[in-house]
């Protein structure tokens, strides 16, 4: 342990200054979002529940893709003008905008609610992903491996402190009004990311040569790669999500009084958010420190195997205790290993095309898996079916992985070419 803390403190202050100070920034304005989101999501799905019901859901689901899909194409549109601090403020202000109408229009206004659930899915992913997708320019591969468990575990800090908050306040104001605090952090951490130096961001960055044509013109040349991106990580989801509508019908079945039911929802989320610190903080070094990130990324699956066999033969005996634990797993692990390991994905790329693979990628895997799967999830229903479902999406996850590492190790040789001409080309301009 005491050598894991010592290679974490020298990797931090190998960093130049500037990087220092932007990387403190960012993980600033990223623990004040993970501590708006649990104010956002309580109060918002209470709004939503008690203006259009639960039954609405996946409409909703499809709603906030389609909205999050549209958003997305203007903000690459625009991101080579604007860059992205003024796209991430804007996005900050936005959200706390739509929050405050629920202050001044009538209760359950049904328009008003849609609205809200869709903002709430929608900017916890472009503001999240966007930072993240900032700092995997600021990063190598193997600095990664060590700093982004402990990263990680500052934002799950976040989302527990959140969530106890959160808990407490809903007791003691209205859910309008915690909406609207939660958007008030929302907008601190946006003025908070506005004070990155701007030389570093990518859209300002002389330095790196960049044209104004899309982000994602420069992933041409890595077209495969990047769809095998894409279809990796919304096979997660898909395993996710399956998981996530499987608990909730099952607790819906076992656990008869609304409050009861809230109460377990919240305390399973805790749960979550505390295992994904361990499994960042403690675990991650340590893990990616051994583990080739081949094995890193089989890793996951192969969990969610072993714990859907175990599961499944324990639905008839105890189904809520063993969905419970498989849900909290699995998510813990998606937050933590899963995230650390998706993101060292991405530096096998130039710059350029690691921010446009990171943005592309995650915005149609985090909200478009969720949207897709709604479809299937309904056509379905529930029981026996649901786990045959996840054994599909868990197989088609395993042959991704492997063709993903099929290409992975011809495109590091070609980056560390780049980058290996990059230094030479800077050494001679200094003589």
């Amino acid at each position: 342990m005491k050598n894991l803390v010592v290679l974490v403190w020298d990797t931090y202050w190998k960093l130049s200054s500037s990087i220092k100070r932007a990387l403190w920034l960012i993980v600033t304005s990223q623990v004040l979002l993970m501590i708006s989101y649990p104010f956002v999501r309580s109060s918002s799905e209470a709004i939503f529940f008690a203006a259009k019901g639960a039954k609405n859901s996946p409409v909703v689901w499809l709603q906030s893709m389609a909205f999050l899909f549209v958003v997305f194409g203007i903000l690459n549109h625009f991101q080579q003008r604007w860059g992205i601090k003024k796209i991430y403020a804007g996005i900050s202000f936005f959200s706390l905008g739509v929050f405050l109408f629920s202050l001044v229009l009538p209760e359950n206004h049904k328009g008003l609610a849609s609205l809200i659930y869709v903002t709430k899915e929608a900017y916890i992913v472009l503001l999240l992903h966007m930072a993240i997708a900032f700092l995997n320019t600021l990063m190598n591969l193997g600095k990664a491996k060590i700093l982004y468990g402990p990263i990680g575990g500052l934002l799950s800090i976040g989302a527990v402190t959140g969530g106890y908050l959160s808990s407490w306040l809903s007791t003691r104001i209205s859910s309008e009004e915690l909406l609207v605090l939660g958007g008030g952090l929302i907008v601190i951490s946006g003025l908070v990311f506005l004070m990155i130096d701007s030389s570093l961001c990518l859209s300002v960055k002389k330095e790196t040569g960049l044209d104004k044509r899309s982000l994602f013109i420069s992933l041409a040349p890595y077209k495969k790669y990047g769809i095998a991106v894409v279809l990796l990580l919304m096979c997660s989801q898909f395993v996710v999500n399956i998981l996530d509508y499987q608990f909730k019908i099952i607790l819906e079945a076992n656990v008869a009084e609304k409050a009861l039911r809230s109460k377990f929802i919240s305390d399973t989320y805790i749960v979550i958010d505390a295992l994904s610190f361990i499994f960042k903080v403690i675990v991650a070094p340590i893990f990616f420190r051994f583990a080739s990130l081949a094995w890193a990324h089989y890793f996951l699956p192969f969990i969610c195997v072993i714990l859907g066999i175990g599961s499944f033969l324990s639905l008839k005996s105890s189904p809520l205790t063993a969905m419970a634990i498989f849900f909290s797993v699995v998510k813990s692990l998606d937050y933590s290993l899963f995230s650390v390991a998706k993101e060292m994905l991405y530096f096998v790329l130039p710059e350029k095309a690691r921010y446009g693979l990171k943005y592309l990628a995650d915005i149609i895997s985090y909200r478009g898996a969720k949207g897709i799967i709604s479809f299937f999830l309904l056509a379905v229903g529930t029981g026996e079916i649901l786990f045959l479902l996840l054994s599909f999406c868990l197989i088609g996850w395993i042959i991704i992985v492997k063709y993903i590492f099929i290409l992975f190790p011809k495109l590091t040789q070609a980056e560390d070419s780049r980058q290996q001409q990059d230094d030479s080309t800077k050494s001679k301009n200094m003589v």
